[in-house]
């Protein structure tokens, strides 16, 4: 990867990271989750609720799970005191687009599901090992909260790869709204990006 390149997905990733921290600023003020005790209760309110509403159904195809996702993440960021940063929406971002590329199985007669179908469920198994799902878990605290911190990882991209697949209208709105369709074209941008520079690898070598 050269050097442009890299370049390019940090700052699309760098933006992601902007996005995502007004999210969290503006749900956070939405329920009252900065303030003592009751935000702390109100945060574990949301992250149950959204929890629930993500295990319990699939991603909707219209971009309906978009809300949800944002919400759980920032509840479960909020609970675990994680500030995402560059660092994760560029692993995230690197993982999505692989993901997006690699070889299915139709070949072998194995459904393996879209990416945001395959980190969905990844997600789901993390959400149930919270102990957030309707099953219980035998975690203690301790492994509860990895398992929470996991559910982001994989909440993260389960959102990247669901603003990819989701049919969502481009946005209109001027200026552009940081939304799900905003999400799919920095995505779209990267996933560009690295594309043109892999023929250039490949004469390189």
């Amino acid at each position: 990867m050269t050097n442009a390149i890299a370049d390019i997905l940090v700052s699309i990733a760098a933006e992601f990271r902007e996005w995502f921290a007004s999210v969290a600023t503006l749900s956070g003020n939405a329920f009252g989750w900065d303030r003592d005790r009751i935000g702390d209760a109100a945060v574990h309110h949301v992250l149950r609720r959204q929890a629930a509403r993500l295990r319990s159904s699939r991603l909707a195809d219209d971009g309906g799970s978009y809300t949800p996702l944002c919400l759980f993440l920032a509840a479960a960021c909020r609970v675990l005191s994680l500030p995402l940063s560059e660092r994760h929406w560029l692993a995230a971002l690197r993982n999505v687009i692989e993901q997006e590329h690699a070889a299915g199985g139709e070949a072998l007669g194995v459904a393996l599901g879209t990416p945001a179908q395959r980190f969905k469920m990844l997600l789901d198994d993390a959400i149930d090992a919270a102990g957030l799902g309707s099953q219980v878990t035998i975690l203690d605290e301790r492994n509860r909260r990895l398992a929470l911190g996991l559910s982001v990882n994989w909440g993260i991209r389960t959102l990247l790869a669901y603003a990819t697949e989701a049919k969502i209208a481009k946005s209109r709105a001027s200026p552009p709204t940081r939304d799900l369709s905003w999400v799919r074209a920095k995505i779209r941008s990267a996933a560009a990006s690295l594309s043109r520079d892999q023929p250039k690898r490949q004469v390189e070598g």
